[in-house]
């Protein structure tokens, strides 16, 4: 289910959520919450003013609904025997959260270079673009087929592209950051496949 199908932010987005976790009985359920409110550039924003610090803490208690969501989500999945996985830039605070507890718990984690693990790529210059993603699991099979999934560093990739700024796709101005929120088609089919 993506935000075309429904936002999880809407209490009948959630409804729709579950009423396809109970009719279709999923194996897996891949979530990826909003990551903005607990990135570190959200932080960095937050700390320019009192007042942009309390707007911030105020996203945050709004977005944490999505965390409450994925909590749910984990407990129904473990209660039938299903799989789970969350994801989020690697740094995110959301896995800080007091409220990750159960979930740290439950599962497993590994950090992937979606410019490895993707081909992730500036579309304007060709620079690999190395964003990391933490990704929790209920799947062993998941978390060790994604394992060693890393940049090689210099040797490989002697220049990354930064996500900061903006580029042009399909002749649309976009900042990169919002690029990178979709995953490559080489990771989504290595993802597929593993599950």
């Amino acid at each position: 289910m993506s935000i075309l199908q429904g936002d999880l932010q809407t209490r009948s987005g959630r409804e729709t959520l579950f009423s396809k976790l109970v009719l279709q009985r999923p194996k897996n359920v891949w979530f990826s919450p909003s990551c903005g409110p607990w990135s570190g550039f959200s932080c960095l924003n937050g700390s320019r003013s009192v007042e942009a610090w309390d707007e911030l803490q105020q996203t945050r208690m709004k977005f944490l609904e999505q965390v409450a969501l994925g909590d749910v989500i984990l407990r129904h999945q473990r209660q039938h025997g299903r799989h789970m996985h969350w994801e989020q830039p690697r740094g995110s605070l959301m896995f800080k959260l007091p409220y990750m507890q159960e979930v740290r718990y439950y599962m497993l984690a590994v950090d992937v270079d979606l410019c490895s693990a993707g081909d992730l790529k500036d579309p304007t210059n060709g620079l690999p673009i190395r964003k990391t993603l933490t990704i929790l699991s209920t799947s062993l099979n998941l978390i060790n087929g994604l394992t060693g999934l890393r940049c090689p560093g210099q040797a490989v990739h002697p220049h990354h592209q930064v996500i900061e700024g903006q580029i042009c796709v399909g002749g649309q101005r976009m900042n990169r950051s919002a690029f990178t929120e979709n995953y490559p088609r080489k990771f989504a089919r290595k993802i597929a496949l593993l599950l």
